[in-house]
C-alpha cells in the first residue's frame, strides 16, 4: 500500500529575481554611463598626451589612462550601498522560502511542518551571499574598465585616436550587460537552493520530488529528472516512487548530480515530501 504522504509544492522566486535583475542592469547602467562620460571628459588630454609620445618616446597618457581608472572605482559609499540592497534580496529569498513552509490543508492554513517557526534566519548564508555577489559584481565593473582601457591603449600604440575605438568599446560594454544579466539569474537560484536545503534538512525533511517549469528552456538534464524522488543528502542518486526499495544513480538517465536552482540560470524546484502529521 502506497505511504501517505503530503508534498508542499514550491514555486522559483521569480517575481523578486526580476526585481534584482533589473537593479543589476540599471547598477550597470549607470556605471556605465560614467565610464562613458569619464572617456569623454578625458579623451582631449589623452590623445594629446599619446600624440606627444609618437614625438617625444613619453608615456605620460598610460599614467593618465590610470588615473582615470582610479576616479571610476566604486566609492566606499557606493559599495556599502550596494551590500545594503545584497542584504534586502537574499532575505526577499529568504522570506519566499519560509513562507512556502505554510499552505493551505482542508481549507485552513495550518503549518505543514511542525517546528517551522523556530527555523534560524539564515543571516550567516545571506551575509555570505551578499559578500560575494558584491565581490562579482565589483569585478564585473573592473573588468569591464580594464577592457575598455586596454582597447584605448591599443589604439593609441597602433596611431589611431579613441573615436576610431567607439565600436570596439560598445562591443566590451554589451559583454558586460550579458554578465550582469548571468550574476542576477544565476545567484537569486543559488541562494534560494542554499536556503531550500538548508531549511529542509533542518526541519528532518529527507526527500523531495523534482519539478521543472516544463518550457522550452528546461536542459534534458533536468528535464529526465521532472516528478523524480531525490533526497537532499545524496544529489546523485533517484526513485521514481517512494515505494521503490533501490536507488538509482542519476547519470543512467543523464540527470544532472546538483539539487533544484542549483546549476546554472536553473529555475527547477524540490517539491518538499514528508509524512502524513
Amino acid at each position: 500500500m502506497p505511504k501517505k504522504i503530503i508534498i508542499i509544492k514550491k514555486s522559483f522566486p521569480s517575481r523578486a529575481s526580476s526585481g534584482y535583475r533589473a537593479f543589476l542592469v540599471a547598477f550597470q547602467n549607470k556605471q556605465q554611463q560614467k565610464l562613458k562620460g569619464m572617456i569623454e571628459a578625458y579623451t582631449v588630454r589623452l590623445q594629446y598626451l599619446a600624440d606627444r609620445e609618437l614625438r617625444n618616446d613619453v608615456a605620460d597618457w598610460e599614467q593618465e589612462l590610470e588615473r582615470m581608472l582610479t576616479e571610476l572605482g566604486l566609492t566606499e559609499v557606493a559599495y556599502t550601498a550596494l551590500i545594503t540592497r545584497l542584504r534586502e534580496e537574499g532575505e526577499k529569498v529568504r522570506k519566499h522560502v519560509f513562507n512556502q513552509l505554510v499552505t493551505v490543508v482542508e481549507d485552513r492554513k495550518v503549518p505543514i511542518v511542525k517546528g517551522y517557526a523556530s527555523l534560524p534566519e539564515n543571516k550567516a548564508i545571506i551575509e555570505s551571499w551578499a559578500k560575494e555577489n558584491a565581490r562579482l559584481i565589483t569585478k564585473m565593473v573592473d573588468d569591464e574598465q580594464q577592457r575598455v582601457a586596454s582597447i584605448i591603449s591599443s589604439n593609441f600604440r597602433n596611431g589611431k585616436k579613441i573615436t576610431d575605438a567607439r565600436k570596439e568599446i560598445q562591443t566590451a560594454l554589451n559583454i558586460s550587460k550579458k554578465r550582469a544579466d548571468l550574476i542576477a539569474q544565476n545567484e537569486y537560484g543559488n541562494l534560494y537552493g542554499q536556503l531550500e536545503k538548508q531549511n529542509n534538512e533542518q526541519l528532518g525533511i529527507q526527500y523531495y520530488e523534482w519539478n521543472t517549469r516544463l518550457d522550452e528552456r528546461v536542459r534534458r538534464s533536468h528535464k529526465v529528472l521532472e516528478g523524480k524522488i531525490c533526497r537532499w543528502d545524496d544529489p546523485t542518486v533517484y526513485k521514481d516512487s517512494l515505494d521503490d526499495k533501490e536507488w538509482k544513480q542519476r547519470s543512467s538517465i543523464g540527470g544532472v548530480n546538483l539539487h533544484p536552482s542549483q546549476d546554472i540560470r536553473c529555475r527547477c524546484v524540490g517539491y518538499s515530501i514528508i509524512p502524513e502529521l
